[in-house]
This record gives C-alpha cells, sequence and structure tokens, in this order.
C-alpha cells in the first residue's frame, strides 16, 4: 500500500466496511457516496494529504472516468482547516452525520458549458426589459439544509440565478441551479439534482444538468423539477406524491456542424414566475434555449477541447 503517515493515496480506495459510524441517516453511507469510483475515495486524515491528493489528482485529471472525489472521516474542523487553503475551483459538499466530504474537481469543458448555459439565460432576461436586474448569481455560496434526508449537509453549486428578493440572508436559495460534470458520472449529477430540489422546502424550482461527453463531443442537458409520480392509478391532484424527475432532456452532438440536436427545440428550462418569482408583465416570458442559444453553447464547448 502507498501511505504516507498512514494516508490513503488515490491508487488504493478506502474499504467502506471499515468506516464506523455511531449513527448512520436513512439514506447511509452507500447512497452517500453513489456513483462515486471506489478508487477515488479517501480517508482524510490531515489538510495537506487531501492537498496532495487533489495536486496528484490533476496530473491525470483528463483520464478521470469521474470528478469527484470523497473523502471520509471528515470533522467539522477540518472542513474549517481545509476552507483555508483548498485548492481554487473546486466545489464541495459535506454531510457531517457520516463526516464525509465530497469534492467535484475542475474541468474546463464543465466550467465552459456551465457558465455559458447561465449566461444564455441571464442574456433573455436583459431582453425583456433589463429583468437581469432582478437577478443575481449564486458564486461560491454554500448552502445548508433546512429540510433533509441527511442530517445536515451543505454544498455548493457550479452556478445558479437568485432573485434579488430573496437576498440578503442565509435562507436566500436559487431558483435555478446549473451543475455539470463530465464522462462517467451521470449517477452522481442525479444524486446532485435530487439534493437541490429537496433540501429547502422546494424553494429551488429547477436544475439544469450538463453531461458532458468529451472523446465524443456530446453535451446531454437534463432539466429536473418535482414532479407528481407518474403511476397508473394514482392521484394527479395536490395530494399526489411528488419527487424529482427529469422534466426534458436535450442532446447536442457537438462533433458536426451545424451541430445536430436530439429533442425538443426551443428547449424548456424554466418559466418566468418560478425563476424571477412574480407575474410576467408585457414582454416578459419563460426561459427557453433556442436554436442560437444551443448552437453558441456547442461552439464554445468545442473552442474549450
Amino acid at each position: 500500500m502507498d501511505t504516507k503517515d498512514g494516508a490513503l493515496r488515490h491508487t488504493e480506495p478506502a474499504s467502506i466496511t471499515e468506516i464506523t459510524t455511531e449513527e448512520v441517516s436513512e439514506c447511509g453511507l452507500k447512497n452517500a457516496l453513489r456513483g462515486i469510483p471506489a478508487q477515488q475515495i479517501h480517508i482524510f486524515l490531515k489538510t495537506w494529504n487531501v492537498l496532495e491528493i487533489l495536486d496528484e489528482t490533476s496530473v491525470w485529471m483528463n483520464s478521470l472516468p469521474c470528478p469527484y472525489l470523497a473523502f471520509l472521516n471528515t470533522s467539522p474542523q477540518q472542513i474549517i482547516d481545509f476552507e483555508a487553503v483548498q485548492t481554487p475551483g473546486i466545489r464541495k459538499q459535506y454531510i457531517e452525520s457520516l463526516q464525509i466530504l465530497i469534492i467535484k474537481l475542475p474541468f474546463k469543458a464543465q466550467e465552459v458549458v456551465t457558465e455559458h448555459i447561465s449566461y444564455r439565460l441571464r442574456r433573455k432576461a436583459v431582453l425583456m426589459g433589463d429583468v437581469d436586474e432582478e437577478l443575481g448569481g449564486t458564486g461560491s455560496t454554500t448552502y445548508r439544509s433546512t429540510n433533509t434526508i441527511f442530517c445536515n449537509t451543505c454544498k455548493e453549486a457550479d452556478a445558479g440565478i437568485i432573485p434579488h428578493q430573496r437576498r440578503p440572508g442565509p435562507h436566500g436559495w436559487p431558483t435555478i441551479i446549473f451543475e455539470s460534470a463530465v464522462s462517467e458520472s451521470l449517477e452522481r449529477l442525479h444524486e446532485d439534482a435530487r439534493w437541490w430540489l429537496t433540501q429547502n422546502n422546494q424553494e429551488v424550482h429547477a436544475v439544469l444538468l450538463a453531461h458532458i461527453f468529451r472523446a465524443e463531443q456530446i453535451i446531454d442537458l437534463e432539466v429536473w423539477r418535482i414532479l407528481p409520480i407518474k403511476c397508473e392509478g394514482a392521484s394527479v391532484g395536490s395530494d399526489a406524491q411528488r419527487m424529482p424527475q427529469i422534466d426534458n432532456q436535450l442532446r447536442i452532438n457537438c462533433s458536426t456542424f451545424p451541430h445536430t440536436i436530439s429533442g425538443t427545440v426551443p428547449f424548456f428550462v424554466i418559466g418566468f414566475k418560478d425563476l424571477v418569482l412574480r407575474d410576467k408583465t408585457a414582454g416578459e416570458e419563460d426561459f427557453f434555449l433556442d436554436f442560437l442559444d444551443i448552437q453558441s453553447i456547442a461552439t464554445l464547448f468545442r473552442v474549450s477541447m
């Protein structure tokens, strides 16, 4: 085993069966780590050790099948110590009850796609008569769960849009979240979507996921919302059981020109009221990605490669 002062290296996964917790939440350790390859799960011993693993991982990031790392046995104090010196650009999720730190590593392609999708939607708000002045971005804000399946969790988004009327204060959740990841990370992206839609009394109204296949130059877009469960004989009224689900999908093949699209365009993302938190007036409309938006996203993605 390749170790330094007992630290697990990225070449050897942690043995999850050796990790004990006094109390395991309803979803448990297995669900918390869903979608993260075993070889990318480590033990948090010292801050320097985590930084070293991040540095080493960055060397072979282009061949990384999934951009997530997990660190077990992470105490709240270790989170504080790590945040003081952390690598720029990473995004974190912390599950205090399980003492798990999950880190999403930054890939240029996913950052470009996320930022440009957000930009294209904000641009539409500008064209509606400066509706954009009513909106802001999330930046690197950490959001702490208020309605949780994991006890006491917090998370940072890749990006998001928040109406100014929800600011200031710790309870100003975004109305839409953007998350992206590459390669074999779809299962983890789905966990991200579920977290955002279930941890805040449904204040987040939509999550737009971008799943990127770098070798194939394909981007799959998914919009997630809280929707009634569809099953035969089930109620469809206000009492129907609801859960996070995919509401809309689109595939963009960026390897061709013009870029080919599988799915409905314009691509519906979010209703005006759900995003801005007020009714529409003259000249205002729901938020879609049209053909030009999608071609622009695909072009910038190809340039980033």
